[in-house]
């Protein structure tokens, strides 16, 4: 394994997702009909069109077209470590590290990437654009009794490591996180 690039970050999550989206030129558009957040949210946490599926089988990650979102074991978190990993070989194997894995393929636009949270400032991430395999893990979550107003979500932590794709994939989750009756959706 070769990490070419990596930088830590702290960016806030808020309503237990996050999304990231291709960086955009003015006179580019990324947007697709398939890019529709609420339509993606709801693959995310396994809604069926009459219900929600349980905890432990939610999908917990859904793409569009451009945009990825992620479905996190947190609500809030508004000063969470995230550090990005660029790769010119396949990552070493640290499953055994994080409490979620999620891998799936993303696009950067001519501008990087953003990561979203609904409400909240994005977070510019500076790639180089072009289509990857990206690993996200995340770890460090709260259990719900253990969580109270000062202390919400402030523990957990994420990863994103991100290598050149040539055979793209459909978001799958790689690994739950073995509470499922979190504090956020899944």
């Amino acid at each position: 394994m070769t990490t070419t690039a990596a930088w830590d970050l702290k960016v806030m999550l808020e309503y237990g997702q996050f999304y990231l989206e291709p960086g955009r030129v003015e006179d580019e558009d990324y947007w697709d009909p398939e890019d529709d957040t609420e339509a993606i949210l709801l693959r995310a946490l396994g809604w069926n069109g009459t219900k929600y599926a349980e905890p432990d089988s939610a999908p917990g990650i859904a793409q569009g077209r451009y945009t990825t979102i992620v479905s996190t074991p947190h609500r809030d978190n508004f000063d969470m470590d995230l550090r990005v990993e660029m790769h010119d070989n396949p990552p070493a194997d640290d499953s055994a590290d994080w409490q979620e894995i999620f891998e799936a393929t993303v696009t950067a636009g001519p501008t990087g990437m953003w990561y979203h949270t609904p409400t909240l400032d994005s977070t510019h991430l500076d790639i180089p654009a072009g289509t990857y395999r990206i690993r996200i893990s995340g770890t460090d979550f709260l259990r719900p009794e253990w969580v109270d107003d000062d202390s919400i979500g402030y523990a957990d932590r994420y990863r994103f490591q991100l290598l050149a794709e040539t055979q793209p994939i459909a978001p799958i989750r790689l690994k739950r996180w073995d509470h499922p009756e979190s504090c956020g959706h899944v």
